[in-house]
């Protein structure tokens, strides 16, 4: 080989090696994207199966959101509230919150809430939930607490969403044409009523608002019990009681006696307290769930019980003038609800 060709191969070698660098680079990228992308896969799909979720295909899971949590799923609204939460959460503990379910593809659901008196077990019920289902729960507004330790759904209230938390005597409904309607405010097309003895949800909503109250936000009041001397004659429990049993008697007319839409189903904490496999069978059902029974009453069992308040009966919480105002209020309730024999029941149970 001449001079002259050795010296015009040397400048080609030269010209070309860029060339060659960028595609050697573009193939090690994509064969490490690919890679990576499969291994992501793998570790979302090993953390949906720890999760227990029954209620859909995982590969069609995967395929149809983005992330781990599938925030893709959330409307603009939705999506905002939730990062908003997210950074409350940052911001106050000093780290992410934890995620331990997924939002779903609000096409064709239904938006349903979980409707109860507050000290009812609405969060203990939605952790129940969320365990069986692998699927958030959402409320109206975010709790910090909660959105720490796992309710990835607070302040979420869309069909994306299993169901939203809500204290309210009486919701919007999707089908009622009322322009007094609050714009913003979701429009339910069925609820999960979750009624619990007076006497106890009452106690157990002072105990948590009196932990929230004398230890901040950044605390678990869900579970919080106060001492003697918050009950009886105190002023502010006084209150509360009659707050909270005029709410109770007004839930009950609009959920129970007088249902304010057809589709509502009512659940009875102490039943759910009896027997979480069956009347979690018949609130799934509502929610048009698949569900499996294999191993479903131990997966309920180890999950969220950190959020369930041990009802506390060591001293007498409430005055003999306050037992006979709430008998009087159930006894109301019983004689209205007569020709629904499933509820005279539990009401009589109630009665102290």
């Amino acid at each position: 080989m001449s001079a002259g060709h050795s010296k015009h191969l040397r400048w080609c070698l030269l010209a070309t090696f860029p060339a060659v660098l960028l595609y050697v680079f573009f193939q090690f990228e994509f064969l490490f994207t690919s890679a990576a992308s499969k291994h992501t896969i793998r570790i979302q799909k090993t953390v949906l199966k720890t999760l227990q979720i029954t209620s859909f295909e995982i590969d069609k899971l995967l395929n149809n959101c983005s992330d781990v949590v599938c925030s893709s799923f959330l409307p603009t609204r939705d999506m905002e509230s939730y990062k908003s939460c997210t950074q409350k959460v940052r911001a106050l503990y000093g780290r992410a919150p934890v995620n331990n379910c997924t939002f779903r593809s609000p096409t064709g659901k239904r938006l349903v809430a979980l409707v109860s008196l507050p000290g009812s077990g609405n969060t203990w019920t939605r952790g129940l939930l969320q365990k069986s289902t692998g699927i958030c729960t959402g409320s109206i507004v975010c709790d910090s607490s909660l959105r720490y330790e796992g309710f990835s759904g607070e302040e979420v209230h869309s069909a994306a969403v299993l169901v939203v938390k809500s204290h309210n005597t009486s919701l919007q409904w999707s089908d009622n044409r009322n322009s007094q309607q609050k714009k913003g405010y979701p429009q339910f097309e069925g609820a999960i009523f979750l009624i619990r003895n007076p006497f106890h949800s009452i106690v157990s909503e002072w105990n948590r608002k009196l932990a929230k109250k004398h230890l901040g936000e950044a605390d678990n009041s869900h579970i919080k019990n106060a001492g003697k001397e918050a009950f009886g004659t105190n002023p502010g429990w006084r209150r509360s009681v009659i707050s909270l049993l005029w709410r109770w008697r007004l839930m009950v007319i609009n959920y129970v006696i007088k249902p304010l839409h057809h589709s509502i189903l009512v659940v009875y904490y102490e039943d759910l307290r009896r027997n979480i496999v069956k009347e979690m069978k018949r609130m799934l059902t509502f929610l048009d769930i698949p569900y499996s029974t294999h191993d479903m009453h131990k997966t309920m069992l180890s999950g969220f019980d950190q959020f369930h308040r041990n009802h506390s009966d060591e001293f007498e919480h409430y005055t003999e003038d306050q037992i006979q105002l709430i008998n009087a209020v159930i006894n109301w309730v019983i004689d209205r609800v007569q020709d629904k024999e499933i509820h005279v029941g539990h009401f009589k149970g109630y009665l102290r």
